[in-house]
């Protein structure tokens, strides 16, 4: 556990003043880029062209437009009767590194897809990506057998994939043909904006891999893709356009040779050893690879105006407990903080899951007191910032800790679940959340917090059994000895015949040896952080596990 200079706990406010200027996206990469965003980005042509960086605009909106015609997304041609063309316009943004550096201008032309008709211009949208689960679990299997990461970033991504509809687009401003300014663009390329694009592109580079590169997509995990097998091994994550690449030593060769090909294919950039990838700072050095979000914290800390803030020691308070504010009139930027802070649990903070998730309930009834809960979290983080996840050799095997919380939400009186699982050394997963019924028990609360844990075992095993070939028994330990009976009971009581059926799979799993239960007292209970805030000391002990 990293332990930080100035991490006692302080009783006064704040020395920044709040931040009361009012503002989560499908996907939390998404989220970092909203808090990300540059306050001097144009936001129309107009602006980019006229303000003192148009000369460095001009040239990014150039250098998509050309992409565009590389690719041959379009042709131009009439636009038929009775049909309707979708609208465009020009997205900018400056990318920047982990520390804020600026690497480069983007200028992106995208389609508005709000305009387009189910049904007429596109009918299937759904495209996976890689869950942060399974990238800590190939960064602990990377640690493991001494695996290289690398990272291939695809230009344009979107613009490969193949569209199957009929879709017309008007010209993008500032590049319209003077010869053929009455005619539209035939599109022959999902691009980007339009709902079906990144399903189009995940088909394009699934067949790539599968059909020409002899991969082979996992069932368990459809972003994520094996080539050989025992200690010439190649995988490959696909999170939308970029691709994490693990290779042991002894295919070197063969992993040269594929990067090759995939260029051949797509445009793309080599950027070498993996060091940031979708907002994570990874370091592979002497046989143990960490992940942080260092950076990233800070650019929080200072969005918010809490770079000075005087650290505390837990993310909440103790015992609190949070009403909804129906008619408040507060007009903080509580939903961007969330959404960022849901970003650092998700991704590499599970120390701050729990707070994230219960404050996250009252996003749309929020009041001042749920304000100074959110800030809290911020100043807990002040004092933590480069607390990072650890992965390195161990003992291969699956050890879980599930827990609950019963009755802890005092407004519907629903229990807490929060588990854990570490594989070998590591932890690679996590989750906090609000159970979907009432239990009328401790014993149902835990029982079901078994159930939602074995879920994630499993998958967890036959992820691994497919990057492995070798299936691994889920160790997981629980606090409850009564619901670890009911687990494996062969008869179902009177007293848990109301139980939704679905949570009774776990009996299965434990009746065939796949899951094994374990007793540990509370006190060593790694999950209990996960389902309600605790005391200093008690939060520092059990967190030592993540750290």
């Amino acid at each position: 556990m990293v332990k930080q200079k100035g991490s006692s706990d302080y009783d006064s406010e704040d020395s920044q003043g709040e931040t009361t200027e009012g503002m989560q996206s499908a996907e939390c990469a998404q989220l970092a880029g909203v808090m990300n965003k540059d306050a001097d980005v144009p936001e129309t042509v107009q602006e980019a062209l006229e303000g003192s960086e148009g000369d460095q605009w001009k040239a990014a909106m150039i250098d998509e437009y050309n992409s565009f015609l590389d690719n041959q997304c379009w042709s131009l041609v009439d636009l038929p009767e009775g049909k309707k063309t979708v609208k465009c316009k020009w997205v900018f943004t400056k990318k920047r590194g982990l520390n804020g550096e600026l690497i480069k201008y983007k200028a992106r032309l995208v389609a508005k897809g709000y305009t387009q008709k189910y049904g007429i211009d596109y009918t299937e949208t759904f495209s996976p990506v890689v869950r942060y689960s399974s990238i800590r679990v190939l960064l602990a299997l990377a640690a493991q057998f001494d695996m290289s990461i690398e990272h291939l970033d695809v230009k344009t991504a979107f613009l490969n994939g193949d569209l199957s509809e009929t879709v017309f687009m008007e010209q993008p401003e500032q590049f319209v043909s003077k010869e053929n300014e009455n005619k539209v663009c035939k599109l022959n390329k999902a691009v980007y904006g339009l709902k079906q694009a990144a399903k189009s592109w995940y088909e394009k580079i699934n067949k790539v891999l599968t059909d020409k590169l002899a991969f082979r997509k996992l069932s368990s995990e459809p972003c994520v893709f094996i080539h050989g097998q025992e200690h010439e091994l190649i995988i490959i994550a696909l999170y939308v356009d970029d691709i994490i690449l693990f290779s042991s030593k002894a295919s070197q060769l063969k992993k040269d040779d594929i990067k090759k090909q995939l260029m051949n294919e797509f445009e793309m950039k080599d950027l070498g050893p993996a060091s940031q990838v979708l907002g994570m700072r990874i370091i592979n050095k002497d046989g143990k690879i960490t992940l942080d979000q260092t950076a990233y914290i800070k650019r929080i800390l200072e969005r918010f105006n809490m770079t000075d803030c005087k650290p505390v020691s837990t993310p909440m308070e103790s015992g609190l407990k949070l009403h909804k504010e129906e008619n408040s009139n507060c007009n903080y930027d509580y939903r961007n903080l969330i959404g960022c802070l849901m970003y650092l649990a998700v991704c590499s903070r599970p120390d701050i899951a729990y707070t994230v998730s219960y404050l996250s309930q009252f996003n749309n009834c929020y009041s001042d007191t749920h304000w100074k809960a959110a800030k809290r979290v911020l100043r807990y983080l002040k004092g933590t910032y480069n607390y990072c996840l650890i992965f390195e050799k161990g003992d291969m095997k699956i050890a879980g800790y599930a827990d609950a919380d019963w009755a802890a939400d005092e407004v519907d009186r629903r229990s807490y679940t929060g588990y854990v699982f570490t594989l070998g050394k590591s932890v690679v997963s996590w989750e906090s959340r609000k159970q979907r019924t009432v239990a009328l028990s401790s014993t149902e609360a835990e029982y079901m917090a078994i159930s939602d844990a074995s879920k994630e075992g499993l998958f967890l095993r036959t992820f691994l059994y497919e990057c492995t070939g070798k299936y691994y028994n889920i160790n997981l330990n629980n606090d409850n000895q009564s619901a670890q009976k009911l687990c494996t009971s062969a008869t179902y009581h009177a007293r848990s015949k109301h139980i939704d059926v679905r949570h009774h799979f776990v009996k299965d799993l434990v009746g065939s040896k796949i899951v094994i239960l374990n007793y540990v007292p509370t006190v060593d209970m790694f999950a209990d952080v996960l389902t309600k805030s605790l005391s200093k000391e008690k939060h520092e002990k059990l967190i030592s596990l993540f750290f």
